[in-house]
Protein backbone atom coordinates (compact mmCIF):
# COMPACT_ATOMS: atom_id res chain seq x y z
CA UNK A 1 0.00 0.00 0.00
CA UNK A 2 1.27 3.03 -0.97
CA UNK A 3 2.25 6.24 2.07
CA UNK A 4 2.13 9.94 1.60
CA UNK A 5 5.42 11.62 2.94
CA UNK A 6 4.30 13.43 6.52
CA UNK A 7 5.52 16.73 5.11
CA UNK A 8 4.09 16.35 2.07
CA UNK A 9 0.18 15.15 3.95
CA UNK A 10 0.52 18.12 6.31
CA UNK A 11 0.92 20.23 3.55
CA UNK A 12 -1.89 18.75 1.55
CA UNK A 13 -4.55 18.89 4.89
CA UNK A 14 -3.15 22.39 5.55
CA UNK A 15 -5.39 23.27 2.16
CA UNK A 16 -8.57 20.99 2.85
CA UNK A 17 -11.45 23.47 3.76
CA UNK A 18 -11.92 23.76 7.84
CA UNK A 19 -14.75 22.38 7.75
CA UNK A 20 -13.80 18.73 5.57
CA UNK A 21 -10.57 18.16 8.63
CA UNK A 22 -12.95 16.04 10.35
CA UNK A 23 -13.49 13.68 7.43
CA UNK A 24 -10.11 13.16 7.01
CA UNK A 25 -9.71 11.73 10.64
CA UNK A 26 -10.99 8.85 9.50
CA UNK A 27 -8.75 8.05 6.61
CA UNK A 28 -5.96 6.16 9.16
CA UNK A 29 -4.23 6.55 11.51
CA UNK A 30 -1.36 8.91 9.83
CA UNK A 31 -4.14 11.27 8.60
CA UNK A 32 -5.58 11.18 12.15
CA UNK A 33 -2.54 12.32 13.98
CA UNK A 34 -1.81 14.93 11.51
CA UNK A 35 -5.44 16.26 11.12
CA UNK A 36 -5.80 16.90 14.61
CA UNK A 37 -2.73 18.74 14.76
CA UNK A 38 -4.23 21.09 12.21
CA UNK A 39 -7.27 20.90 14.44
CA UNK A 40 -5.45 22.04 17.82
CA UNK A 41 -3.73 24.87 15.45
CA UNK A 42 -6.67 26.59 14.22
CA UNK A 43 -9.53 25.40 16.75
CA UNK A 44 -11.89 29.10 16.50
CA UNK A 45 -11.79 28.78 12.73
CA UNK A 46 -12.24 24.76 12.45
CA UNK A 47 -15.63 25.61 14.64
CA UNK A 48 -16.41 28.43 13.14
CA UNK A 49 -16.63 27.00 9.69
CA UNK A 50 -18.23 23.48 10.92
CA UNK A 51 -21.51 23.34 9.36
CA UNK A 52 -24.42 22.96 11.95
CA UNK A 53 -22.91 24.41 15.13
CA UNK A 54 -24.72 27.82 14.68
CA UNK A 55 -26.77 28.57 18.11
CA UNK A 56 -25.93 25.28 19.40
CA UNK A 57 -24.55 25.62 22.99
CA UNK A 58 -21.06 23.69 24.15
CA UNK A 59 -20.65 21.11 26.69
CA UNK A 60 -17.43 20.64 28.23
CA UNK A 61 -15.80 17.12 29.20
CA UNK A 62 -12.56 17.00 31.08
CA UNK A 63 -11.58 13.21 30.56
CA UNK A 64 -7.99 11.69 30.85
CA UNK A 65 -7.47 8.94 27.82
CA UNK A 66 -3.52 9.35 28.53
CA UNK A 67 -3.25 12.65 29.16
CA UNK A 68 -5.76 14.86 29.99
CA UNK A 69 -7.88 16.34 27.11
CA UNK A 70 -10.80 18.90 26.84
CA UNK A 71 -13.62 17.34 24.96
CA UNK A 72 -15.93 19.51 22.79
CA UNK A 73 -19.21 18.38 22.32
CA UNK A 74 -22.58 20.81 21.13
CA UNK A 75 -26.31 19.94 22.11
CA UNK A 76 -29.27 21.66 20.95
CA UNK A 77 -32.04 21.47 23.38
CA UNK A 78 -31.82 18.08 25.07
CA UNK A 79 -30.52 16.51 21.76
CA UNK A 80 -27.00 16.31 21.49
CA UNK A 81 -25.21 16.94 18.32
CA UNK A 82 -22.78 14.78 18.15
CA UNK A 83 -21.79 14.49 14.11
CA UNK A 84 -19.09 16.90 13.13
CA UNK A 85 -18.71 17.80 9.29
CA UNK A 86 -20.38 14.50 8.59
CA UNK A 87 -17.68 12.02 10.51
CA UNK A 88 -16.16 13.32 13.43
CA UNK A 89 -17.83 12.02 16.74
CA UNK A 90 -16.09 14.75 19.29
CA UNK A 91 -13.59 16.72 19.34
CA UNK A 92 -10.59 15.96 21.27
CA UNK A 93 -8.24 18.82 21.92
CA UNK A 94 -5.00 17.70 22.65
CA UNK A 95 -4.67 19.80 26.57
CA UNK A 96 -7.24 22.41 28.05
CA UNK A 97 -6.28 25.58 26.89
CA UNK A 98 -6.70 25.35 22.85
CA UNK A 99 -10.27 23.62 23.39
CA UNK A 100 -11.30 27.10 25.78
CA UNK A 101 -9.85 29.28 23.40
CA UNK A 102 -12.36 27.35 20.85
CA UNK A 103 -15.26 29.09 22.48
CA UNK A 104 -15.02 31.99 22.01
CA UNK A 105 -18.11 33.78 20.90
CA UNK A 106 -19.97 30.82 22.62
CA UNK A 107 -21.53 30.30 25.99
CA UNK A 108 -20.72 26.86 27.13
CA UNK A 109 -24.14 25.21 28.74
CA UNK A 110 -22.06 22.67 31.19
CA UNK A 111 -18.66 21.46 32.64
CA UNK A 112 -17.81 18.09 33.70
CA UNK A 113 -14.79 17.17 34.71
CA UNK A 114 -14.38 13.42 34.71
CA UNK A 115 -10.46 13.18 35.86
CA UNK A 116 -7.83 15.35 37.09
CA UNK A 117 -6.97 18.33 35.85
CA UNK A 118 -3.77 20.36 37.10
CA UNK A 119 -4.24 23.88 39.29
CA UNK A 120 -2.87 25.70 36.32
CA UNK A 121 -6.16 24.56 34.00
CA UNK A 122 -8.63 25.50 36.92
CA UNK A 123 -8.71 29.35 36.32
CA UNK A 124 -9.22 28.85 32.95
CA UNK A 125 -12.56 26.61 33.24
CA UNK A 126 -14.16 28.70 35.95
CA UNK A 127 -13.86 31.78 33.73
CA UNK A 128 -16.99 30.25 32.08
CA UNK A 129 -18.95 30.53 34.98
CA UNK A 130 -21.33 32.78 34.35
CA UNK A 131 -23.01 31.04 31.66
CA UNK A 132 -22.78 27.45 33.23
CA UNK A 133 -26.32 25.42 33.53
CA UNK A 134 -24.36 22.41 34.48
CA UNK A 135 -21.08 22.17 36.73
CA UNK A 136 -19.95 18.59 37.88
CA UNK A 137 -16.90 18.09 39.16
CA UNK A 138 -17.13 14.76 40.47
CA UNK A 139 -14.00 13.43 38.84
CA UNK A 140 -11.53 15.98 40.15
CA UNK A 141 -8.97 14.65 42.37
CA UNK A 142 -9.33 15.37 46.10
CA UNK A 143 -5.39 16.99 45.78
CA UNK A 144 -6.24 19.97 44.13
CA UNK A 145 -8.54 20.85 47.07
CA UNK A 146 -6.75 23.59 48.67
CA UNK A 147 -7.77 26.52 50.42
CA UNK A 148 -6.89 28.19 47.06
CA UNK A 149 -8.60 26.25 44.92
CA UNK A 150 -11.52 26.47 47.10
CA UNK A 151 -11.61 30.03 47.30
CA UNK A 152 -11.36 29.85 43.35
CA UNK A 153 -14.23 27.94 42.88
CA UNK A 154 -16.27 29.42 45.48
CA UNK A 155 -15.49 32.55 43.79
CA UNK A 156 -16.61 31.53 40.29
CA UNK A 157 -20.13 29.39 41.39
CA UNK A 158 -21.18 32.68 43.83
CA UNK A 159 -21.41 34.38 39.67
CA UNK A 160 -22.91 31.38 38.51
CA UNK A 161 -26.53 32.97 38.03
CA UNK A 162 -27.91 30.50 35.41
CA UNK A 163 -26.33 27.40 37.65
CA UNK A 164 -29.38 24.72 37.58
CA UNK A 165 -27.38 21.57 38.51
CA UNK A 166 -24.01 21.69 40.51
CA UNK A 167 -21.80 18.40 41.62
CA UNK A 168 -18.78 19.37 44.14
CA UNK A 169 -18.51 15.85 46.95
CA UNK A 170 -15.16 15.76 48.36
CA UNK A 171 -13.54 18.88 48.39
CA UNK A 172 -13.34 20.02 51.75
CA UNK A 173 -16.23 22.70 51.36
CA UNK A 174 -17.54 24.29 54.57
CA UNK A 175 -19.72 27.16 55.76
CA UNK A 176 -18.38 29.94 53.47
CA UNK A 177 -18.44 27.37 50.84
CA UNK A 178 -21.85 27.10 51.14
CA UNK A 179 -22.48 30.86 51.24
CA UNK A 180 -21.31 30.56 48.00
CA UNK A 181 -23.86 27.85 46.74
CA UNK A 182 -26.78 29.37 48.31
CA UNK A 183 -26.17 32.72 45.81
CA UNK A 184 -26.80 30.38 42.76
CA UNK A 185 -31.14 30.64 43.43
CA UNK A 186 -31.86 28.57 40.34
CA UNK A 187 -30.24 25.40 41.49
CA UNK A 188 -32.08 22.71 41.37
CA UNK A 189 -29.87 19.55 41.69
CA UNK A 190 -27.31 19.85 44.68
CA UNK A 191 -24.15 16.70 44.92
CA UNK A 192 -22.15 18.46 48.27
CA UNK A 193 -21.76 14.93 49.85
CA UNK A 194 -18.24 14.18 51.65
CA UNK A 195 -17.89 17.40 52.99
CA UNK A 196 -17.68 19.16 55.99
CA UNK A 197 -20.69 21.90 55.74
CA UNK A 198 -21.33 21.83 59.33
CA UNK A 199 -24.89 22.92 61.01
CA UNK A 200 -23.94 26.43 59.56
CA UNK A 201 -23.41 25.02 56.21
CA UNK A 202 -26.94 23.47 56.20
CA UNK A 203 -28.15 26.72 57.13
CA UNK A 204 -27.24 28.55 54.32
CA UNK A 205 -28.30 26.24 51.79
CA UNK A 206 -31.79 25.95 53.50
CA UNK A 207 -32.19 29.19 51.66
CA UNK A 208 -32.30 27.03 48.05
CA UNK A 209 -36.03 26.79 47.95
CA UNK A 210 -35.85 25.91 44.61
CA UNK A 211 -34.16 22.62 45.20
CA UNK A 212 -35.03 19.31 43.84
CA UNK A 213 -32.40 17.17 44.42
CA UNK A 214 -29.65 17.30 47.64
CA UNK A 215 -27.48 14.85 48.45
CA UNK A 216 -25.70 16.29 51.67
CA UNK A 217 -24.09 12.47 53.01
CA UNK A 218 -20.94 12.81 55.21
CA UNK A 219 -21.06 16.58 56.29
CA UNK A 220 -21.13 17.06 59.97
CA UNK A 221 -25.16 17.79 59.76
CA UNK A 222 -26.10 16.56 62.59
CA UNK A 223 -27.03 19.28 64.15
CA UNK A 224 -27.98 21.37 60.90
CA UNK A 225 -30.86 18.93 59.86
CA UNK A 226 -33.49 20.76 60.96
CA UNK A 227 -32.93 23.71 58.97
CA UNK A 228 -33.72 21.34 56.03
CA UNK A 229 -37.25 21.08 56.54
CA UNK A 230 -37.64 24.46 54.81
CA UNK A 231 -36.73 22.80 51.54
CA UNK A 232 -40.22 21.25 50.82
CA UNK A 233 -39.77 21.38 47.15
CA UNK A 234 -37.26 18.45 47.45
CA UNK A 235 -38.22 14.95 45.94
CA UNK A 236 -34.45 13.20 46.54
CA UNK A 237 -32.97 13.78 49.88
CA UNK A 238 -29.47 11.96 50.99
CA UNK A 239 -28.29 12.24 54.15
CA UNK A 240 -26.08 9.30 54.80
CA UNK A 241 -22.95 8.91 57.58
CA UNK A 242 -24.49 11.82 59.38
CA UNK A 243 -25.04 10.83 62.72
CA UNK A 244 -28.44 12.39 62.89
CA UNK A 245 -30.47 11.69 66.03
CA UNK A 246 -34.18 10.66 66.13
CA UNK A 247 -35.73 13.49 66.76
CA UNK A 248 -34.15 15.88 64.58
CA UNK A 249 -34.36 13.86 61.64
CA UNK A 250 -38.18 13.21 62.67
CA UNK A 251 -38.48 17.44 62.55
CA UNK A 252 -36.48 17.15 59.33
CA UNK A 253 -38.11 14.64 57.19
CA UNK A 254 -41.85 15.86 58.00
CA UNK A 255 -42.50 18.77 55.97
CA UNK A 256 -40.86 17.57 52.90
CA UNK A 257 -44.33 15.76 51.98
CA UNK A 258 -42.99 15.65 48.06
CA UNK A 259 -39.68 13.51 48.56
CA UNK A 260 -39.69 10.48 46.37
CA UNK A 261 -36.31 9.19 47.09
CA UNK A 262 -34.89 8.89 50.81
CA UNK A 263 -31.57 7.64 51.90
CA UNK A 264 -31.12 7.93 56.00
CA UNK A 265 -28.27 5.17 56.50
CA UNK A 266 -26.30 5.54 59.34
CA UNK A 267 -28.50 7.81 61.48
CA UNK A 268 -30.80 7.05 64.02
CA UNK A 269 -34.02 6.32 62.72
CA UNK A 270 -35.80 5.61 65.61
CA UNK A 271 -39.46 5.60 65.80
CA UNK A 272 -40.51 9.55 65.75
CA UNK A 273 -38.34 9.31 62.42
CA UNK A 274 -40.30 6.49 61.15
CA UNK A 275 -43.61 7.58 62.49
CA UNK A 276 -42.22 10.80 60.61
CA UNK A 277 -42.25 9.18 57.45
CA UNK A 278 -45.03 6.29 57.23
CA UNK A 279 -47.33 8.95 58.41
CA UNK A 280 -46.01 11.67 56.11
CA UNK A 281 -43.98 10.98 52.89
CA UNK A 282 -46.69 9.18 50.89
CA UNK A 283 -45.15 9.73 47.32
CA UNK A 284 -42.07 7.76 48.57
CA UNK A 285 -40.83 5.13 45.70
CA UNK A 286 -37.12 4.46 47.47
CA UNK A 287 -36.28 3.97 50.95
CA UNK A 288 -32.24 3.17 52.34
CA UNK A 289 -32.03 2.63 55.91
CA UNK A 290 -29.27 0.30 56.11
CA UNK A 291 -26.91 0.78 59.35
CA UNK A 292 -30.32 2.03 60.98
CA UNK A 293 -31.85 0.37 63.92
CA UNK A 294 -34.40 -2.65 63.09
CA UNK A 295 -37.30 -0.70 63.28
CA UNK A 296 -36.40 1.21 60.34
CA UNK A 297 -37.52 -1.39 58.07
CA UNK A 298 -41.14 -0.58 59.43
CA UNK A 299 -40.45 3.07 57.48
CA UNK A 300 -41.84 1.18 54.62
CA UNK A 301 -45.62 0.37 56.64
CA UNK A 302 -48.43 2.03 54.44
CA UNK A 303 -46.60 3.54 52.20
CA UNK A 304 -48.37 2.94 49.06
CA UNK A 305 -46.19 4.17 46.17
CA UNK A 306 -42.51 2.71 47.45
CA UNK A 307 -41.50 0.46 45.38
CA UNK A 308 -37.63 -0.22 46.74
CA UNK A 309 -36.91 -0.86 50.25
CA UNK A 310 -32.71 -0.84 51.14
CA UNK A 311 -32.52 -2.37 55.02
CA UNK A 312 -29.17 -4.17 55.38
CA UNK A 313 -26.92 -4.27 58.34
CA UNK A 314 -30.16 -3.18 60.25
CA UNK A 315 -30.54 -6.21 62.36
CA UNK A 316 -34.41 -7.23 61.26
CA UNK A 317 -35.76 -10.07 62.32
CA UNK A 318 -39.06 -11.77 62.08
CA UNK A 319 -41.17 -8.99 63.74
CA UNK A 320 -39.89 -6.54 61.16
CA UNK A 321 -40.10 -8.67 57.94
CA UNK A 322 -44.03 -9.23 58.93
CA UNK A 323 -44.09 -5.52 59.03
CA UNK A 324 -42.73 -5.13 55.56
CA UNK A 325 -47.09 -4.69 53.90
CA UNK A 326 -45.72 -3.05 50.91
CA UNK A 327 -46.56 -3.51 47.10
CA UNK A 328 -42.26 -3.45 46.98
CA UNK A 329 -40.54 -4.78 43.50
CA UNK A 330 -37.29 -4.52 45.13
CA UNK A 331 -36.39 -5.50 48.70
CA UNK A 332 -32.74 -6.13 50.13
CA UNK A 333 -32.50 -7.05 53.38
CA UNK A 334 -29.05 -8.93 53.64
CA UNK A 335 -26.83 -9.02 56.46
CA UNK A 336 -29.86 -9.25 59.21
CA UNK A 337 -30.97 -11.75 61.52
CA UNK A 338 -33.93 -13.73 59.11
CA UNK A 339 -35.05 -17.06 59.76
CA UNK A 340 -37.24 -19.73 57.97
CA UNK A 341 -40.09 -17.69 60.14
CA UNK A 342 -38.95 -14.52 59.05
CA UNK A 343 -39.13 -15.41 55.51
CA UNK A 344 -42.49 -16.84 55.51
CA UNK A 345 -43.48 -13.25 57.22
CA UNK A 346 -41.79 -11.68 54.35
CA UNK A 347 -43.48 -13.48 51.45
CA UNK A 348 -46.79 -12.94 52.98
CA UNK A 349 -46.57 -9.30 53.42
CA UNK A 350 -44.17 -8.10 50.08
CA UNK A 351 -43.72 -11.37 48.39
CA UNK A 352 -46.24 -11.47 45.79
CA UNK A 353 -45.19 -8.30 43.64
CA UNK A 354 -41.24 -8.45 44.55
CA UNK A 355 -39.13 -8.93 41.08
CA UNK A 356 -35.76 -8.80 42.96
CA UNK A 357 -34.66 -10.04 46.47
CA UNK A 358 -31.48 -9.68 48.56
CA UNK A 359 -31.78 -11.81 51.86
CA UNK A 360 -27.62 -12.67 51.53
CA UNK A 361 -25.95 -13.38 55.02
CA UNK A 362 -28.92 -14.41 56.97
CA UNK A 363 -30.33 -17.62 59.03
CA UNK A 364 -32.05 -19.22 56.07
CA UNK A 365 -32.67 -22.72 55.49
CA UNK A 366 -34.41 -24.87 52.72
CA UNK A 367 -37.74 -23.97 54.42
CA UNK A 368 -37.24 -20.24 53.52
CA UNK A 369 -35.99 -20.99 50.08
CA UNK A 370 -39.19 -23.58 49.24
CA UNK A 371 -41.26 -20.45 50.62
CA UNK A 372 -39.82 -17.75 48.66
CA UNK A 373 -40.37 -19.77 45.28
CA UNK A 374 -44.07 -20.18 46.04
CA UNK A 375 -45.12 -16.59 47.24
CA UNK A 376 -42.57 -14.77 44.69
CA UNK A 377 -44.23 -15.81 41.81
CA UNK A 378 -42.99 -12.36 39.80
CA UNK A 379 -39.42 -12.85 41.49
CA UNK A 380 -36.31 -12.04 38.37
CA UNK A 381 -33.31 -12.02 40.71
CA UNK A 382 -32.80 -14.01 43.96
CA UNK A 383 -29.41 -13.24 45.93
CA UNK A 384 -29.45 -15.78 48.89
CA UNK A 385 -25.78 -16.46 49.23
CA UNK A 386 -24.30 -17.03 52.59
CA UNK A 387 -27.10 -19.22 54.08
CA UNK A 388 -28.27 -22.69 55.17
CA UNK A 389 -30.35 -23.57 51.91
CA UNK A 390 -28.84 -26.58 50.78
CA UNK A 391 -29.49 -29.25 48.16
CA UNK A 392 -33.73 -29.49 48.90
CA UNK A 393 -33.75 -25.45 49.02
CA UNK A 394 -31.95 -24.61 45.80
CA UNK A 395 -33.59 -27.47 43.84
CA UNK A 396 -36.98 -25.74 45.28
CA UNK A 397 -35.79 -21.94 44.24
CA UNK A 398 -35.21 -23.56 40.47
CA UNK A 399 -38.83 -24.65 40.73
CA UNK A 400 -39.78 -20.90 40.61
CA UNK A 401 -39.90 -20.31 36.31
CA UNK A 402 -39.85 -16.17 36.64
CA UNK A 403 -36.38 -16.57 38.22
CA UNK A 404 -33.49 -15.13 36.05
CA UNK A 405 -30.86 -14.80 38.16
CA UNK A 406 -29.96 -16.48 41.16
CA UNK A 407 -26.37 -16.58 43.51
CA UNK A 408 -26.81 -19.56 45.94
CA UNK A 409 -22.99 -19.62 46.63
CA UNK A 410 -22.23 -21.22 50.39
CA UNK A 411 -25.41 -22.67 51.13
CA UNK A 412 -23.97 -26.06 51.44
CA UNK A 413 -25.39 -27.22 47.90
CA UNK A 414 -23.72 -30.26 46.59
CA UNK A 415 -21.83 -30.29 43.47
CA UNK A 416 -23.88 -33.02 42.47
CA UNK A 417 -26.77 -30.21 42.90
CA UNK A 418 -25.15 -27.48 41.16
CA UNK A 419 -24.53 -29.33 37.58
CA UNK A 420 -28.58 -30.26 37.98
CA UNK A 421 -29.11 -26.64 38.43
CA UNK A 422 -26.71 -25.33 35.75
CA UNK A 423 -28.13 -28.23 33.40
CA UNK A 424 -31.71 -26.48 34.01
CA UNK A 425 -30.79 -23.08 33.91
CA UNK A 426 -29.53 -23.76 29.94
CA UNK A 427 -33.09 -24.44 29.10
CA UNK A 428 -34.38 -21.70 30.04
CA UNK A 429 -32.03 -19.54 27.90
CA UNK A 430 -31.04 -16.26 29.78
CA UNK A 431 -30.36 -16.94 33.29
CA UNK A 432 -27.48 -16.00 35.41
CA UNK A 433 -26.11 -18.41 37.94
CA UNK A 434 -23.94 -18.09 41.03
CA UNK A 435 -23.45 -21.45 43.32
Amino acid sequence: MWSVDENCLIEMLRRVPQGRLGVCRAVCREWRAVAEALISETTPAFLACCPGMAGLSPTLTVRTTGRPRLSVAFERGKENVRAVSGACLMLEYQGVRPGIEALRGRSPASLVCESRVTRAALPCLVKMAPSLRLLDLRGLSTDTASSRFRAQLCGAISMMTRLEELHVPGHDLDERSARSIARCKGLRVLNVAHNCLGPAGCAELARLRGLRELDLSDNEAAEGARHLSALTGLTDLSLNFNGIEDAPLAACLAPLALLRRLRVTWNEVGPLATRAVAGGLRLLTSVDVSFCEPSACLAARGLPSLTSLTANHTGASEAEARGLAAPLLALQLSNNLLTDAAARGLVAGAGAGLTSLDVGWNCLGHEAAACIAEGATRLARLDIRNNEVLDVGALALMGSRSLRWLNVSHNGVSATCVQHIRSEARGRGAFTLFA
